[in-house]
């Protein structure tokens, strides 16, 4: 698939295509691990999941804020463009950094996966096991 950014908003066409991604900018951070872009579309982390309570949510959130809200991202797309409520599913990077990766390595999220999009799965299991023996987060 290729993206072109037309008047705002993107385009996407059906290309097939190696890696896909595009640059955005956050406009606002919602949780943990959904984020809404300044052209209104909203974007899950894919692989992320948040604790259920309250202060595991809240410190995810923070640190998700810290990291995107205002900033130029990248998106970086797996085999499912879309989640079942219309939100865009991607990796998401600040420079170098998987913001996915990086919230379960620091122990604010756990891995959550769901097929097709297993691209990194491998990967953040590693992390997410070293951060539970190291005793970060949850």
């Amino acid at each position: 698939m290729k993206a072109l950014c037309w008047a705002g908003a993107f385009v996407l066409l059906l290309v097939p295509t190696l890696a896909f991604s595009l640059e955005a900018r956050v406009q606002r951070v919602v949780d943990g691990r959904t984020i809404v872009l300044t052209n209104g579309e909203r974007v899950r982390y894919i692989g992320v999941e948040i604790p259920d309570d309250v202060q595991s949510a809240t410190e995810a959130a923070n640190v998700n804020s810290n990291l995107v809200e205002g900033a130029d991202v990248r998106l970086e797309f797996d085999k499912e463009l879309r989640d079942k409520d219309g939100n865009l599913l991607a990796y998401v990077y600040v420079g170098d950094l998987m913001v996915n990766e990086y919230l379960i390595q620091s122990g604010y999220a756990r891995v959550e996966s769901y097929s097709p999009n297993r691209r990194f799965l491998t990967r953040m299991l590693r992390v997410q096991a070293k951060a539970s023996r190291e005793r970060l987060g949850i």
